[in-house]
């Protein structure tokens, strides 16, 4: 469901001008209810109305005595405002009130009434009440409003605004420890504005730049494998040219055309071997990635057949006997020569390395559907555990194989070992794997 955008959480200077309205409001409010409402409730109610009243008659008379005393007239008492000044917690208002006689029973009972005194001057009498006792009180609750209000105002906003600073401080140390711990911390901010979007644009960056690490890491080391991988594959070919140079050297070779076969086996890893230098120096370039597609089109009986009669050539020379099984049927294969070559050279090192040679080697190729499946197994020589090994020859067969858009599965047994691959079979018109 849509959630309606609210201004109020998502704008930091919405907030700012609704707590600008709130502090305003409290401030006027606590200063109408102190200086008004409770004055008016405790001092001015009818609890303290005889109180007033006896300060009203209080003041009267006292000022009636001065009159008396300095025999004032009636314009003099009404101008005597320092006399007035003197009491400022009861003032008293004059009028000549010309319509009122005070011997009256009704005018006597009105100015009763309504606590109208009767002020005798020289010159006749005036009238005088007082509407507004307590001024002193009053004076001093307008001054506690005015000092509360303005208090609670600026409560109201140093704590929004300690609120943003609080929010500020901790999307920083937040920022700081994800620093301080490789980036593992997650930032984030409650709530809807700027701040909130701050954090979370700054969470996004934080999993970008760990996804970009991540990548290079994986990149890094993918490259150092391939590295590791080819620098292996390297060994074996090497190791071949180095035995087919040795048999030419020290003429072990029987006949003209044994030199000539050898000659040749020693040309093909000679450039075997700069196939592997020159993919050794493109990885080291491209930073671990694969080479160039340089797969194609090849006819898979006659392949299959002259590559693993080599390898066999190999194994038997070195005294293992092996069982390699038919060819049959009409495929193509959509390989790299290269890559299937090293394939064969790295699982026939390993045959060297770690087989049983009392046991024959088996080497089987079945034609299904869409696959060929060649699976080569061995017994394990009783001490095979105790040879070094670099434990990059299979994971190098494993990559290869997918870059050939094949499987490799292993099947270890504590007797025997068996290496399975599949590689998909391709139509003639095309050059992409199925």
């Amino acid at each position: 469901m849509y959630r309606r955008n609210n201004p109020v959480r998502s704008h930091i200077v919405v907030q700012f001008l609704l707590i600008t309205l709130i502090a305003c409001s409290t401030t006027f409010g606590l200063y109408h209810f102190i200086s008004e409402v409770i004055p008016a409730h405790f001092f001015l109610g009818e609890l303290y109305q005889d109180y007033w009243n006896e300060q009203v008659k209080e003041t009267f008379e006292t000022f009636q005595e001065y009159v008396t005393a300095n025999n004032l007239s009636r314009e003099q008492a009404m101008n005597s405002s320092w006399w007035y000044s003197s009491n400022t917690n009861v003032t008293l208002f004059f009028d000549p009130l010309p319509f009122v006689d005070t011997k009256n029973p009704e005018h006597q009972s009105y100015l009763k009434k309504n606590s109208i005194y009767v002020l005798t001057c020289s010159n006749g009498d005036l009238f005088a009440t007082s509407y507004s006792p307590g001024v002193m009180y009053r004076k001093r609750w307008e001054t506690w409003g005015i000092l509360i209000g303005m208090t609670c105002a600026f409560i109201i906003f140093f704590a929004y605004i300690f609120h943003l600073l609080h929010r500020l401080k901790k999307l920083y140390r937040q920022i700081m420890l994800s620093t301080q711990q490789g980036g593992d911390t997650t930032i984030y901010l409650r709530g809807e504005d700027e701040l909130a979007c701050l954090a979370q644009k700054v969470e996004s960056m934080r999993c970008s730049l760990l996804d970009l690490l991540e990548q290079e890491q994986e990149s890094q080391k993918n490259q150092t494998q391939l590295i590791a991988m080819l620098s292996h594959d390297i060994r074996t070919p090497l190791t071949k040219l180095m035995g087919y140079l040795d048999i030419l050297c020290y003429q072990k070779v029987a006949s003209p055309e044994q030199m000539s076969h050898y000659l040749s086996m020693a040309n093909e890893k000679a450039n075997q071997l700069k196939t592997l230098t020159d993919n050794l120096l493109s990885c080291v370039f491209v930073k671990g990635k694969m080479i160039p597609d340089d797969r194609v089109l090849v006819n898979g009986p006659e392949f299959l057949a002259q590559i693993l009669y080599e390898g066999c050539f190999d194994l038997e020379s070195n005294g293992f006997t092996v069982e390699l099984s038919s060819f049959d049927g009409e495929y193509t294969l959509n390989v790299s020569i290269d890559a299937f070559q090293r394939i064969c050279d790295n699982l026939s090192s390993n045959i060297l390395k770690y087989a049983n040679k009392e046991h024959p080697i088996c080497v089987h190729v079945t034609n299904s559907t869409d696959f060929i499946h060649l699976s080569i197994s061995n017994y394990k020589a009783s001490k095979s555990s105790d040879i070094p090994h670099h434990g990059l020859g299979l994971p190098s067969v494993r990559e290869l194989t997918e870059y050939l858009g094949g499987t490799f599965s292993v099947i270890d047994t504590k007797e025997q070992f068996e290496v399975c691959i599949a590689l998909p079979k391709v139509s003639r018109h095309s050059n992409k794997t199925p």
